[in-house]
Formats: C-alpha cells, sequence, structure tokens
C-alpha cells in the first residue's frame, strides 16, 4: 500500500487533516489498516462531528495515540 493510500470506512470519507495524520507516521498507519471497515468508520465519524478547530485537534491527536 502505497503511503498516501489508506483505507476508509463504510460510510465516511476520511478528511484531508485525519488522513495525513495517519500516513505520517507508518507504525500508526498499519495499525488503522488492522481495524474493520466499521471501526475506521466510527473513528472518522468522531473526528468530524465536533464543531471546533481545537476539539477536532485534540480528537485526531487522540485517534494517533489510541
Amino acid at each position: 500500500m502505497n503511503k498516501s493510500e489508506i483505507s476508509g470506512g463504510t460510510i465516511h470519507k476520511i478528511p484531508d487533516d485525519l488522513k495525513k495524520a495517519l500516513t505520517s507516521t507508518p507504525s500508526v498507519q498499519k495499525i488503522w489498516e488492522t481495524l474493520t471497515p466499521l471501526a475506521r468508520n466510527e473513528w472518522t465519524c468522531w473526528n468530524t462531528l465536533v464543531k471546533q478547530p481545537k476539539t477536532r485537534e485534540d480528537h485526531i491527536k487522540r485517534t494517533i495515540n489510541e
């Protein structure tokens, strides 16, 4: 898989900021790829539903760390 390619979820498209964070660290991208499409969808949704930019940034950081 190309570094810029990343699997999505079942419904939601991965936004560019989350995609960049996921693909910036190969170990994180590898873990992301082991998640089920439904789990990837839930993480994507959790990151995109927030309204404040700071909250979104925090959610993306937490996604990468967890």
